[in-house]
């Protein structure tokens, strides 16, 4: 099965789902970026994902490639090989952290922190002005 072909592999010779998929590398949360996160994870044979090692005995014998394939097909033919399919949400975890992107609720939590230095008094003007 050919998952994607990278025309020209990026400067700091790492391929990331969103190269293969040929999106910027922000695109995270990208529906494409998600479904090949979670295929590539669900095939991870050490169970370490800081890297992907596909097992040298996996025969996937499709017709299409992982891009030409439904979320819903690739989770049938992970089935078919008795492969539990990681679940979007977590590839899309995985992937921000092995990237070293803070996740949309992480960030969102970071710009709601107030310290003291940042609770400056208020002076009240009593005039009444237009």
């Amino acid at each position: 099965m050919v998952i994607a072909k990278v025309e020209t592999l990026p400067e700091d010779k790492t391929v990331y789902p969103q190269d293969l998929v040929g999106v910027p590398r922000e695109e995270i949360n990208n529906p494409e970026v998600l479904k090949v996160a979670s295929f590539l994870q669900s095939l991870d044979s050490d169970g370490d994902l800081s890297t992907i090692n596909i097992p040298d005995n996996l025969t996937l014998d499709v017709n299409q490639t992982l891009l030409e394939m439904t979320p819903e097909e690739t989770h049938l033919l992970l089935a078919s090989q008795n492969i539990t399919p990681v679940a979007l949400d977590e590839a899309e975890a995985h992937l921000q952290e092995s990237m070293g992107v803070a996740s949309l609720e992480e960030e969102e939590n970071n710009n709601n922190v107030s310290s003291d230095n940042n609770n400056l008094p208020i002076e009240e003007n009593n005039q009444n002005e237009l």
